[in-house]
């Protein structure tokens, strides 16, 4: 990618269940930049807008991204696209990048552009990350096929425990074994590296994490205020591989349906679209509610920033304002935490604001 710089003149906390419908795919590129600024504050600036960066595979045609910045560093008009593509692929490459920019905007504005400035996606210079790592990028099926066994368990675990009245806890011996193998975040982030080919191993993930929220989500409506602190501390991992696995499918759905005139101009589609977020907002909203809980911790409420972070930035962009004002107040709610979680939310704070 190239940059030209030219300058010119409460609600609980069981809200967590959503719906995951779509899978989400994540490039690494490689790119370079001429501008005005220093190698350094360059080299920076990439960094921040690759990690915004979910394009679709097979693009040929470059993307081009305009914006205005103001004095402050903030966008004076919203960024448009000014070249991109005929095709669907090539339409969807360059909506991924209009997005980048925009979810990345609060973190461009610390490096004070100013003036027009033109982002260029360049395709043919892609290419799929590598990273060294035990965790492979997508599931295998056996991985798959174990999270299944272990889901199967689990509610059939459930369903015995509550017909003899007895009590369900993330830590018991015969269910946190199956928790650990159905909530792991960091292979649920690394999902974003998965191939479209891998649409329905995704998928398949996908509903075998919600699992868990929803087993969650029926325990914790009927219980008292202490038990739901206890259980939202002992299913942080649940959390976070649950709002990573909504980011991914989010921004796929969202590249495809704007670049698709067959999905945007359909009214049954645009529902969908709607009630898809609507469940990733809910989501969201019960995350932060989480933070409110007496007896939380702020160590609870920082290990959750990252992939709340990331889910609220996919969402922002196409948010109503009505939700918008919700999550504002939510943020505000979640200060409760304490002052370096007030911190730390103050970047999904000014996202909102812009």
């Amino acid at each position: 990618m190239e940059i030209e710089h030219m300058i010119h003149k409460p609600r609980r906390a069981t809200k967590i269940t959503v719906f995951l419908t779509a899978v989400s795919v994540m490039w690494m590129f490689a790119f370079s930049i001429s501008s005005a600024q220093d190698a350094p504050v360059n080299s920076k600036l990439n960094d921040t807008i690759l990690a915004c960066f979910m394009p679709p595979p097979g693009a040929t045609h470059i993307a081009v991204i305009s914006a205005t910045f103001a004095e402050d560093g903030s966008f004076k008009e919203k960024p448009k696209i000014v070249e991109s593509g005929e095709g669907s692929i090539d339409a969807a490459f360059a909506a991924a990048a209009l997005r980048a920019v925009m979810r990345c905007e609060p973190r461009i504005a610390e490096f004070h552009l100013k003036g027009v400035v033109s982002f260029r996606f360049d395709p043919s210079s892609m290419s799929l990350g590598t990273q060294t790592t035990d965790i492979p990028d997508v599931p295998s099926p056996a991985r798959l096929q174990a999270m299944a066994t272990a889901a199967d368990q689990l509610r059939d675990i459930v369903k015995k425990r509550r017909q003899s009245g007895q009590s369900i806890s993330p830590t018991q011996p015969e269910i946190a074994p199956l928790l650990s193998v159905l909530c792991a975040p960091q292979e649920a982030e690394r999902l974003k590296n998965a191939s479209l080919k891998q649409y329905e191993l995704v998928s398949q993930y996908a509903r075998h994490v919600n699992t868990v929220m929803a087993v969650y989500e029926a325990e914790t409506e009927r219980g008292p205020q202490a038990l739901i602190t206890e259980r939202t501390r002992q299913l942080g991992a649940c959390f976070d591989a649950t709002l990573w696995t909504g980011t991914v499918t989010l921004s796929m759905f969202e590249t495809f349906f704007s670049a698709t005139p067959a999905l945007s101009n359909s009214p049954e589609w645009i529902v969908t679209r709607k009630t898809f977020h609507k469940s990733l907002f809910t989501a969201t909203e019960g995350v932060l509610d989480g933070y409110r809980l007496d007896g939380i911790g702020s160590d609870w409420c920082l290990a959750r920033i990252r992939p709340l972070d990331a889910m609220t930035r996919e969402l922002i962009p196409t948010m109503p304002a009505e939700q918008k004002k919700r999550l504002r107040q939510s943020l505000r709610l979640a200060a409760k935490c304490g002052p370096k979680v007030q911190e730390q939310l103050q970047p999904i704070a000014k996202t909102i604001e812009r």
